[in-house]
């Protein structure tokens, strides 16, 4: 392994999490055995990455969880049955005692807040119960890759105003604060960072008694009290409602039903956590995954964004999608290029990636494929913008090879070949792109030209970058300075996606004999075994890339292996195990998920 490479951490205990969510705000963190929450968190631009309240995981003391007790002792739920509701919404059932408990945890549509619903019935006879909410808040955390406690003065009270309980850490002047609302009569305590509200109900045989708690996002105190008054004049019922129609209305449907699940579960995680609205200016921000289970969180790469996540995005929401791929013209345009950037667009990880530099335009050939949406185009392209990817495409261009050089590879590590045939692909595709561009503003000269240079590439592809392989003549990975070949594919930039990116027909001798490769023994990162696959060095397991490229070209095999892979508890990760196909690295993968999704429903 090249010691300069920073490879995915390999997950030993997969995070037992069920995440949710909406634009305004996060809870990545919600666990699956107890139903707890333990993070709420929200992008925020002044401070270039995320945000959030937290409980602790290592404690077992989420901020909020439901707290059950019936003659003086403690009910703890185990066992929770989890579903989606509406491909999105977290509910789970438990029975235990002799009770039927439901949990619902939904953020509705542009809320700062969610709102958790507990419902308890009684099965076989009468009981009595104390029922309520508890949490424990042990602070507040900051994220960008790695996620960190911030050191805060924390405040912690009952507001007799908007009957609240409110929660605010300030450095100086406030930083975030949280409020909570509880539905109906009940007691409330506190002691120090720990609070319960309860209520002691009885429940007749079949009886059934329904509490909700409202917990609002803001920037102070007030905005959190107050935000949390909100959402319970709204109401649990009108606001649940609202988003199961909106997720209704946005979820796509397929003939085969276990696909259709992992479609959707996929899709609304790509939305909501590749990007969000920042709690501090409002401004949209595209990020790789607003989890922390991701190692590399709350940052701008512009292949995340607009080769994976892109495609996903415009599948669920055109206008979203639109304002997406603004956002990637305008405020990370000038800097795209570069490993990764803070939400605010300057350089976070530096390092020259040559399929970034295509990414805009990729994306923005995408959108014109599906949409034909040409006064778009020309709205979000600017001249400007198309004569800065033109100046730094060329920048990399070798005379001698004819071919385009880059520094680091699509798998972010650097390049012992940076001659990638995938990159001179997409470098291909450019610039057609440019030249359709171009020749709708009438500038036909200049298309022309785009045009030539785009043939003569292909033909120095097709010469250059194929290499006798053991099925036959077929795509090399790459070649160095002197022009030596090598024979390697990349899972993240795969010589699958040819056919995809119109470079060739799915029946090019070189690009079937690449097929094979992959999938044979010759390949070193091939890992045979029941959910078998692709990987690299990089991520040392079959890939969630390979899989969603074999699902493009409606592979049998992968399509079987999508409705039964555990993967992160049915959402995209980096790598699995061959066997177990739980989740290896890379959990939380919101990005990708988008594409996976988008190679699930694109042949249909």
């Amino acid at each position: 392994m090249n010691s300069l490479m920073t490879a995915a951490p390999i997950i030993r205990q997969p995070p037992q999490r069920i995440p949710t969510g909406n634009l305004e705000i996060s809870l990545p963190a919600i666990s699956r055995l107890d139903g707890g929450v333990y993070s709420v968190g929200a992008l925020m631009m002044k401070a270039n990455g995320l945000i959030a309240v937290k409980g602790s995981e290592a404690d077992q003391q989420p901020l909020l969880v439901p707290f059950l007790e019936q003659h003086g002792q403690p009910i703890r739920l185990s066992d929770l049955r989890w579903e989606r509701l509406g491909g999105w919404v977290p509910h789970y059932r438990v029975e235990s005692a002799g009770l039927e408990f439901q949990g619902t945890i939904f953020t509705p549509p542009g809320e700062k807040g969610f709102v958790y619903l507990l419902e308890v019935g009684a099965r076989g006879h009468t009981v009595d119960l104390t029922l309520g909410m508890q949490g424990w808040w042990h602070g507040v955390e900051f994220g960008i890759f790695a996620a960190r406690p911030v050191e805060t003065l924390q405040h912690l009270w009952a507001d007799p105003w908007s009957q609240s309980l409110v929660g605010e850490a300030s450095t100086g002047l406030p930083l975030i604060a949280w409020g909570l609302q509880f539905s109906g009569e009940g007691r409330l305590q506190l002691d120090g960072n720990h609070f319960e509200w309860v209520r002691e109900v009885s429940l007749k045989a079949g009886e059934k008694v329904t509490f909700a708690f409202y917990c609002a996002l803001n920037l102070e105190g007030d905005g959190a009290r107050t935000g949390a008054l909100h959402l319970r004049r709204r109401g649990a019922a009108m606001l649940l409602e609202e988003t199961l129609r909106w997720l209704d209305h946005h979820r796509l449907s397929l003939s085969d039903k276990q696909l259709e699940r992992v479609l959707n579960e996929n899709l609304f995680f790509n939305y909501f956590y590749t990007q969000g609205i920042c709690i501090d200016t409002g401004e949209l921000a595209l990020v790789t995954s607003r989890s922390d289970s991701y190692y590399v969180s709350a940052a701008y790469w512009a292949r995340d964004a607009l080769l994976w996540s892109f495609p996903g995005l415009l599948l669920v929401d055109r206008i979203q999608a639109q304002a997406a791929l603004v956002c990637a013209w305008t405020r990370y345009l000038p800097r795209g290029s570069q490993h990764a950037l803070y939400i605010n667009g300057q350089n976070l990880y530096p390092g020259f990636e040559l399929d970034q530099a295509c990414a805009p335009l990729i994306a923005l050939g995408h959108y014109l494929e599906v949409t034909a949406d040409w006064d778009f185009a020309r709205h979000t392209a600017s001249v400007a913008a198309l004569q800065a990817i033109q100046t730094e495409l060329e920048a990399h261009f070798s005379n001698r090879l004819g071919l385009y050089g880059t520094f680091l590879t699509p798998h972010d590590d650097p390049a012992e070949f940076p001659y990638l045939t995938f990159n001179n692909v997409l470098v291909w595709r450019s610039k057609e792109i440019l030249a359709d561009l171009w020749a709708d503003r009438g500038e036909n000269r200049l298309a022309a030209r785009l045009r030539r240079e785009a043939k003569s590439l292909r033909r120095t592809i097709l010469s250059k970058c194929v290499e006798s392989g053991p099925f036959g003549d077929q795509f090399s990975g790459g070649l160095d300075e002197t022009g030596r070949r090598e024979l390697m594919d990349l899972p993240g930039a795969s010589w699958s996606l040819f056919p995809y990116y119109h470079f060739c027909l799915a029946d090019d001798p070189y690009y079937t004999n690449a097929l094979k490769w992959i999938s044979s023994e010759h390949n070193p990162y091939y890992f045979p075994g029941r959910f078998g696959g692709a990987g690299a060095a990089h991520f040392p397991y079959p890939s969630s890339f390979d899989l969603a490229n074999r699902a493009l070209r409606r592979d049998p095999h992968a399509l079987e292996a999508l409705r039964q892979l555990p993967m992160d508890h049915g959402l995209c990760c980096e790598s699995f195990d061959p066997e177990t196909g739980v989740v290896r690295t890379g959990a939380a993968f919101a990005s990708m998920a988008g594409f996976l999704a988008f190679c699930i429903y694109r042949p249909q």
